[in-house]
C-alpha cells in the first residue's frame, strides 16, 4: 500500500489524533510494535464509525478504510514493543514490577532517579480539572504502587494514571534501555510521545511540581543506562 496516499492524522484518528505525538509520518508507523499498530487501528475504526453515524462523506470513509486496511497490514510483521504513554489503556494490572522515574518530582527522597515498584491497587478515580467535556472526561485509571524504597518522608506508596510516561513495566523500561542503541528510531518516538506539560499525580497529592514541560524521557533512559 502506498503510504503516501494515506490521509492526515487528523482525518484518520479525528480528535484522537494528539495521541500521535512524535510519530512524524505514515511511513514511521510500522516501527510502533504490535500494540500500538492494534491500538490505532482501533481508534481509526471508531472514527469510521462516527463517519457513519454523522453521515461523513464517502471520499472520506474510503480513506479512513484505507488506514484500516494499512495498519491491519503492518500488524502482519509487527514486533512486540512498548506502548506508547498516550495510546496506553488499562496497562497496568496488579503484581505487575514497574519503573517510576521520580528524578524531577520536588520532595522525593529516594537517592535514585528510577526506582521500583510493585503495582497493589488499583481504581476508576475522577478529577474534575481533567474533564475535557468528552464521554467520561475527568474519570481515568488511578494506579498504586508500593516502592522498594521510601519515596517521600515515611511513605513508599505512590499513585499514578495510565498515561503517567513517568511509569514504565519492568519489561518495557528494560526494551527502552536496549532501544538506544538497537531500535534508536523507536525510542525517538516513544520520548517524543511521552512529553506531557501536566503534572504527574504523585505531585498534585503531594502539593509539589516536577519539570513539567521540560521533561526529557530520553535522557532520563540514557542516564539509567550509563548509571547516572
Amino acid at each position: 500500500m502506498n503510504k503516501e496516499t494515506l490521509p492526515d492524522f487528523d482525518l484518520a484518528f479525528g480528535s484522537q489524533s494528539y495521541r500521535l505525538l512524535g510519530i512524524p509520518s505514515w511511513e514511521h508507523v510500522p516501527l510502533l510494535g504490535k500494540g500500538n499498530i492494534d491500538r490505532l487501528r482501533q481508534l481509526s475504526r471508531e472514527t469510521a464509525m462516527r463517519l457513519l453515524g454523522e453521515g461523513g462523506s464517502r471520499d472520506d470513509l474510503r480513506d479512513v478504510q484505507s488506514v484500516i486496511n494499512f495498519l491491519s497490514e503492518s500488524l502482519l510483521t509487527a514486533e512486540e514493543k512498548p506502548l506508547l504513554p498516550r495510546l496506553r489503556v488499562e496497562s497496568f494490572r496488579k503484581g505487575n514490577s514497574v519503573r517510576l522515574y521520580l528524578g524531577d518530582s520536588g520532595g522525593v527522597i529516594a537517592p535514585c532517579t528510577w526506582v521500583e515498584a510493585t503495582v497493589m491497587e488499583v481504581d476508576k478515580a475522577f478529577r474534575p480539572d481533567w474533564n475535557d467535556g468528552s464521554p467520561n472526561g475527568g474519570y481515568f485509571w488511578h494506579w498504586t504502587a508500593v516502592t522498594s524504597i521510601p519515596v517521600f518522608p515515611d511513605e513508599s506508596k505512590v499513585r499514578f494514571s495510565t498515561s503517567e510516561p513517568r511509569a514504565l513495566l519492568a519489561k518495557e523500561f528494560a526494551y527502552l534501555q536496549q532501544s538506544l542503541s538497537d531500535d534508536p528510531a523507536f525510542l525517538e518516538m516513544f520520548c517524543a510521545n511521552a512529553w506531557r506539560t501536566w503534572e504527574p499525580l504523585w505531585c498534585l497529592e503531594h502539593g509539589t511540581v516536577s519539570s513539567g514541560g521540560k521533561m526529557d524521557m530520553l535522557r532520563w533512559i540514557a542516564e539509567s543506562v550509563n548509571g547516572s
